[in-house]
């Protein structure tokens, strides 16, 4: 089974308010104390999967849970294990105050065979590494939750959506850490329903997404990590795709690809993460995403412009924290190597905000609810998930896109041709030109990404996309340190209005401005050499 769950991180001067209208849904309390287990070696943790034992009221019920390429929804399966009042339960392993010590004295002993004939269970089998005859490492308790639970349920547009206020506390040794969230659960019905609603309590409540979930934090809690510290994982970031896919599936593939980079990265920042890797990741997925969402909306209808701006606007408050962050611990330290004064570079204040609060903003959470209910639609289900009297219509739409492949190598064509033409003569254009041809080889670079799976036909094919891809890389190293360079340069010579000093930095500067360009325009021929078929007048990527 899978779960699609959202869940939220509660600013504080927003919580009295939620309890009043969570209370005032009659909501259920419930107490929910759980042991989350792993290995020595963080076997399951390293593979995305959580194995737990909780305590509901008086129930006892063995969950596990895995991750899918959808960063909100997990692989699930639950057993229910006994009563606290069953004479059949075992005592817990001694090894439990390691956790901590707020669970009873006796709770069911974990036992992953009991998901074994689910796809969960078979994922746990293979991260454990259990033989036939049933040897595996020792699974100890790591962390434990200790949560209230107020939880109501309601029905929206059809669908079943339960609602739960839990406050509580994540425990690992002598270590603790407060939990308040807002989960929004779908039960039963279409998860763009579950968006609508979640989008009404972000307005209200100024709310947050955020994928760190409970057991996450337990994790960096055991592992003497602050809750907000990334901590390194594989996400799953290249979209998932047939090559006989159609175009309503390549989109839901590619944006649901572009939204699990978004949606872990911008948690980071939203729960105060400043460094520069979420930041820099999270300007990468929106990138994609903008990329996604001009070139492959000729393949279906529903993409609302309107949902570009918030991401423009994050997008730019993020490269300015970022290129403050270049600034202070890249080049002024060359600086100051190469004999120039010490200067204290300050973040211009009017400039940007602070990222988090960027993140946190109305305009941005919605914009990635509305996102998550359009890849979540029925829509892009294809038919077989559209009521009976819409399926005749989706027909058609498959119908109507059924050359996907053609459109997309059109495209790639198109920008390709657009690159090579003003590529060749980079040394001439103007810094604001350069800058657009430093963009589209972005877009050309993702785009030649996005389509690869439905490209790659043949191993020959394959070959020849990977290699176009592969050739885009130094140029796109060389036109982001030209970039770079080019943004100091300008800080620099502002600074010097004021601080005198400061032209030491501009005239280094300036003095390298000339060979990078030169080195952007050598990649760029280099590019255009290995990527154009010889004697044809028109040209054509290697992936056609």
């Amino acid at each position: 089974m899978n779960e699609f769950e959202l869940k939220f991180e509660i600013p504080a001067q927003s919580l009295p308010k939620i309890v009043a209208a969570v209370h005032a849904k009659n909501a259920q309390l419930q107490l929910l104390q759980a042991c989350y287990f792993d290995t020595e070696d963080a076997a399951l943790a390293k593979n995305g999967l959580t194995l737990r034992m909780r305590k509901e009221g008086n129930e006892w019920v063995q969950t596990a849970k895995g991750l899918t390429s959808n960063a909100l929804e997990r692989l699930e399966h639950n057993v229910e294990v006994g009563s606290i009042q069953t004479n059949a339960i075992e005592t817990k392993v001694s090894s439990l105050k390691t956790a901590s010590n707020t669970l009873s004295s006796h709770m069911p002993s974990i036992n992953v065979l009991r998901h074994g004939e689910e796809k969960i269970g078979k994922l746990l089998i293979k991260a454990l590494k259990i033989k036939s005859n049933g040897l595996m490492s020792a699974l100890i308790p790591i962390y434990e939750t200790d949560v209230q639970r107020l939880k109501f349920t309601v029905k929206q547009a059809g669908s079943f959506i339960e609602i739960a206020l839990d406050q509580g506390m994540v425990i690992s040794g002598g270590r603790s850490a407060a939990l308040c969230e807002l989960e929004i659960e779908l039960k039963h019905g279409a998860p763009e329903h579950a968006a609508a609603l979640a989008r009404t309590w972000c307005a209200k409540y100024g709310l947050w997404l955020s994928t760190i979930n409970k057991s996450m934090k337990g994790q960096r809690l055991h592992d003497g990590l602050p809750l907000s510290q990334l901590k390194l994982k594989d996400l799953e970031n290249k979209p998932k795709l047939k090559s006989d896919a159609n175009g309503q599936q390549m989109v839901k593939a590619v944006f649901q690809s572009c939204l699990n980079q978004i949606c872990a990265n911008a948690s980071e920042i939203a729960s105060g993460n400043q460094s520069s890797e979420p930041i820099h990741e999270l300007r990468v997925g929106i990138r994609r995403l903008r990329t996604a969402m001009r070139e492959l909306s000729v393949l279906v209808d529903g993409i609302n412009p309107a949902w570009e701006k918030p991401l423009i606007d994050a997008f730019r408050i993020l490269g300015a924290q970022r290129d403050d962050d270049y600034l202070n611990h890249v080049i002024q330290p060359q600086m100051v190597t190469a004999g120039g004064p010490v200067l204290s570079i300050q973040p211009n204040v009017a400039k940007h905000l602070n990222a988090s609060l960027a993140i946190r903003s109305k305009a941005f959470q919605d914009t990635l609810l509305c996102l998550i209910a359009y890849v979540n639609s029925r829509y892009l289900e294809g038919p077989s998930a559209i009521d009976a009297d819409n399926v005749t219509n989706q027909v058609k739409e498959n119908d109507k896109h059924k050359n996907v492949r053609k459109i997309l190598a059109n495209r790639l064509d198109k920008l390709h041709h657009k690159i090579i033409k003003e590529g060749k003569k980079f040394l001439t254009l103007t810094e604001t030109q350069q800058h657009s041809v430093r963009k589209r080889f972005k877009r050309l670079r993702y785009l030649a990404e996005f389509s690869a799976p439905l490209l790659s036909t043949s191993s020959s094919e394959k070959k020849r996309t990977l290699a176009f891809i592969a050739a885009l890389k130094p140029v796109q190293d060389a036109l982001g340190f030209y970039n770079d360079e080019l943004m100091a340069l300008q800080t620099y010579r502002t600074l010097a209005a004021k601080d005198a000093r400061a032209w030491f930095g501009a005239g280094w500067l300036s003095a390298r401005r000339k060979s990078n360009a030169k080195k952007c325009q050598q990649e760029i021929d280099i590019f255009i050499k290995k990527t154009c078929q010889k004697n044809q007048s028109k040209l054509r990527t290697t992936t056609i």
